[in-house]
């Protein structure tokens, strides 16, 4: 449901996004199943698909990405209510204080994880500080929608134009330096996060302020996904998240 009203308010504004005809419910087995049919677009994701975005020219990769900028600034002039992941048509916290209490509520989570990780102490205490050091900080922004997931993987191509953004189940009601802080988290080291913000129509965006909210973003990001690989026994991705975790803790020093 969250999907169908994003996608339906970004096509209003001539975001390019595929049309969901119906969302549908039904019960199988006492197990309730949701389906939705939409629209097909012809085309190819610029990753996972046919197309090798690595084996294009500087020039087509920078292109792609100005043009997914702009269009990430038309996401973006859509105002919503509330903050965190949207539920049907709201973001999933009322007000700023249950928000943050969501990241802190967890804190001996990360620390337990962090013991177990080898990862020292102080890193997690820091990082702790940083996201009550933004509660207020945050009550100065505004939100709005945010993909969440804007990605290469995400963009339906043909004829070298963006023809498509896709998966949109995981919007969410933020400020708009998330869907950044989210690319130059899984993304930033290959493809730069200044070609993103190069195509962004509102410049204003990038103040003096943008770099500290997008680490501090990074940082929530990194605890986020400790947790999950540390669940999932995934040693690998754990030490590149302790990686960008003990980087993005020592922006604020």
């Amino acid at each position: 449901q969250q999907e169908q009203w994003a996608i339906k308010k970004c096509r209003a504004i001539g975001v390019p996004a595929p049309e969901i005809y119906f969302v549908k419910y039904q019960t199988i087995d006492a197990k309730e199943y949701g389906f939705c049919l939409m629209e097909k677009i012809e085309g190819d994701t610029l990753e996972r698909g046919k197309l090798n975005f690595d084996e294009l020219t500087l020039n087509e990769k920078k292109d792609y990405i100005y043009q997914a900028g702009e269009i990430l600034s038309k996401i973006h002039s859509i105002v919503t209510a509330g903050w965190g992941w949207i539920i049907k048509n709201k973001g999933q916290y009322d007000n700023i204080n249950d928000f943050f209490g969501n990241w802190l509520g967890k804190s001996e989570i990360y620390e337990k994880i962090a013991w177990e990780e080898n990862i020292r102490s102080k890193i997690i205490d820091r990082a702790n500080e940083v996201v009550r050091a933004f509660k207020e900080k945050y009550k100065t922004k505004k939100q709005c929608l945010n993909h969440s997931d804007f990605a290469h993987k995400h963009f339906l191509v043909r004829g070298g134009k963006i023809v498509a953004i896709l998966d949109w189940g995981g919007v969410r009601s933020d400020i708009p330096i998330y869907d950044f802080a989210n690319w130059d988290f899984w993304f930033g080291e290959n493809i730069p996060t200044k070609w993103l913000k190069d195509g962004y129509t509102n410049k204003e965006l990038f103040d003096s302020d943008f770099d500290d909210f997008l680490h501090f973003i990074r940082i929530t990001k990194d605890l986020e996904n400790l947790d999950w690989y540390h669940k999932q026994k995934y040693g690998e991705m754990v030490e590149k998240i302790k990686g960008k975790l003990i980087k993005d803790v020592s922006y604020f020093k």
